[in-house]
């Protein structure tokens, strides 16, 4: 009995790990890579949605340009950087509203 309870905890903590801190430390890998490709006047697309420019780093802070003008955070979470077909696509869309 005592042998059962261990090993369902033991799952338990196995489940978590493979379902949760793993897929963490990949996201937080793949977005590290992305953050050391940036150059200056790369567009972006944040986590939250928000096509920016990148700008450049500041200690731990990162400034990218919104329209125009400079946004400062300090954490960064870029989804993607934008490739050329993908920046026609966004401004055509903008271009028929």
């Amino acid at each position: 009995m005592d042998y059962l309870n261990i090993i369902i905890i033991v799952v338990i903590f196995l489940s978590f790990y493979v379902f949760f801190i793993i897929p963490q430390k990949r996201e937080q890998e793949n977005n590290k890579l992305l953050l050391n490709k940036l150059k200056k006047g790369d567009d972006l697309v944040m986590i939250s949605g928000l096509c920016c420019k990148f700008s450049y780093f500041h200690d731990d802070f990162v400034v990218v340009e919104v329209d125009g003008e400079d946004v400062t955070g300090q954490d960064i979470n870029v989804v993607s950087i934008l490739i050329d077909k993908t920046k026609e696509l966004l401004e055509k869309k903008n271009i028929d509203k």
